[in-house]
């Protein structure tokens, strides 16, 4: 176990427990069920457009020296009435969740020896258990480097239902989701869910994109899943972002053309490669975010205050960053 970190022997049943990294744009809470894993994806642009977009401070410069003789005068409220131009207060653009990535096996077994632990090392959160003689282990960073979530997954048999959603708690209603999934070789897929805001003058919405790529077995696309059956490796890279016109929005919908323009996701795979030294000290090489973001700033619509208050407490992303393997990391087969 790392020398620093935290550790538990269950997984996550609600996501205030979840194990988070990040690295100050991209945060995942991850919950760690061996089974039927739920990662949320958060984005620090991910935020609930209202009436404060493109609001200017107050110009008080001039009073500043009258506002300080009132302070010192013990004139506090005459002071704070001096020191604004009469508007209300306006609260600031709320975080949201971004959305869900969910990995789903097709037969629950049993899980022993189950531990979920995040590395402060490194940033990883890693989940691992064995199934009777087999081990599985499951790890997920966010790189500060190249701007990506990662998961991987390695066993002797790894079958799963790969997904992504909008369904979290207190989602207003009007705040819509569409989710769809594009094969790309036998080996590849593309997952992309997209965020719609309720309609307003320049916000449109959100997305997140997921490159899935398998090491052995087969890999099809149903609907919008992509389902893995016999794989020894599986890695999943996600990007998110946020988009400013409906144009913009409508273009995010095919999942290829998304990552492409969500800066980086390309067709090379990300790949774990070792350096001259041992394998405590490999590192993940992700390809190198290219271009400029497509998204500007949100407009103002009104704000879901029962969202707000559920999720602006913890949704904005941690400050644990990583682009390496945590010492000791091994993976079975």
């Amino acid at each position: 176990m790392p020398v620093h970190c935290i550790h538990d022997t269950q997984p996550a049943d609600r996501w205030e427990d979840a194990f988070l990294s990040g690295n100050g744009e991209y945060g995942i809470m991850v919950f760690g069920h061996p089974h039927r894993e739920r990662i949320i994806h958060n984005h620090h642009r991910c935020v609930l457009p209202n009436e404060s977009l493109g609001m200017r401070p107050p110009a008080v410069a001039d009073r500043l020296e009258h506002v300080r003789d009132l302070i010192l005068a013990g004139e506090r409220e005459q002071a704070q009435r001096m020191f604004s131009d009469g508007r209300s207060m306006a609260w600031t653009q709320p975080f949201h969740p971004g959305h869900v990535l969910h990995l789903d096996a097709p037969v629950e077994g049993p899980a022993e020896r189950y531990r979920r632990i995040t590395d402060f090392t490194t940033g990883e959160v890693r989940v691992a258990w064995s199934d009777g003689e087999r081990q599985s282990v499951r790890g997920a960073f966010v790189s500060r480097i190249d701007a990506v979530a990662v998961v991987e997954i390695a066993g002797p048999r790894v079958d799963l239902a790969v997904r992504l959603s909008g369904e979290l708690p207190g989602r207003p209603p009007e705040v819509t989701f569409s989710t769809s999934a594009e094969a790309a070789g036998n080996d590849e897929a593309y997952l992309a869910a997209v965020g719609a805001y309720p309609f307003g003058p320049g916000a449109a919405g959100f997305a997140g994109v997921t490159r899935l790529v398998v090491t052995g077995g087969r890999l099809t696309v149903d609907g919008d899943a992509a389902r893995v059956e016999g794989a020894r490796r599986v890695v999943l890279l996600t990007r998110m972002d946020r988009s400013s016109t409906p144009a913009d929005l409508e273009g995010l919908r095919a999942p290829r053309r998304t990552a492409r323009r969500l800066r980086g996701v390309t067709r090379s795979p990300c790949a774990r490669t070792a350096s001259s030294t041992a394998a405590p000290n490999s590192t993940w090489a992700c390809p190198t975010a290219t271009g400029t973001s497509p998204w500007p700033s949100c407009s103002p619509v009104p704000t879901p205050r029962r969202w707000t208050a559920r999720w602006s407490r913890r949704c904005s992303t941690p400050a644990a960053t990583c682009c390496s393997a945590p010492a000791g990391y091994s993976r079975p087969g």
